[in-house]
């Protein structure tokens, strides 16, 4: 009961990959017009960008399933029906929505290099997050937590 809710691994985590998925979109929001050759600020330019965060959050699933810094995020997936259920369901919505969305989402269908680029974007959090279980983390809490009065 005094243990705070946030571990300082998980602190770790949601600060290395907020700082990664900040960063790898403000790329894709300020060059993404030269690195697509698409016009900026456009419906097609701001599709990619969105496609891309929804992959981070999605492929990021995958490394909140251990809080240990363990390196096998995979280890008994088989065993997460539920899991493996909001992946499938997630996955196949975004394809729906950035494909035939259309102007109800205000997207733009996305061809193979851009929908390729969105997913390697997500994709990557998985190996920055091996990155960060390397990292040691003191067990020492950030914050202490509070004492009842």
């Amino acid at each position: 009961k005094t243990e705070p809710l946030l571990s300082n691994r998980m602190w770790k985590h949601i600060l290395g990959q907020g700082l990664y998925q900040t960063l790898v979109l403000l790329v894709v929001l300020y060059a993404g017009q030269e690195i697509f050759e698409v016009f900026s600020r456009s419906t097609e330019h701001y599709t990619i960008i969105f496609n891309a965060f929804v992959w981070c959050q999605v492929f990021n699933e995958f490394n909140a399933r251990k809080i240990n810094d363990e390196f096998n995020i995979l280890e008994n997936i088989h065993k997460s029906p539920v899991f493996l259920v909001v992946f499938v369901i997630t996955a196949a919505a975004q394809a729906v929505i950035v494909q035939w969305g259309g102007n109800a989402v205000r997207v733009t269908p996305l061809n193979a290099q851009q929908w390729g680029a969105s997913l390697l974007i997500g994709f990557i959090s998985i190996p920055f997050s091996m990155f960060l279980r390397c990292i040691p983390t003191t067990r020492k809490p950030i914050s202490a937590p509070k004492k009842k009065v």
